[in-house]
């Protein structure tokens, strides 16, 4: 795994490489909100983390 992450109000990205048994992916993913909304924070959160999952099921 090769990753950037980028974080600033109401912005996270992270781009990278992810290698594995089953092959490799190359990724970006970026999402914008209100960063004032605990529920818009959360839910990029557990966004983010649902595709994370999807990348490692692809590659595992």
């Amino acid at each position: 795994l090769v990753d950037c992450t980028g974080v600033d109000a109401g912005v996270r990205a992270e781009a990278g490489v992810l290698r594995g048994p089953r092959g490799a992916v190359a990724y970006a993913v970026m999402a914008h909100f209100d960063d004032a909304d605990l529920r818009a924070r959360l839910a990029v959160r557990d966004a983010l983390g649902v595709v994370g999952l999807d990348l490692l099921e692809h590659v595992h």
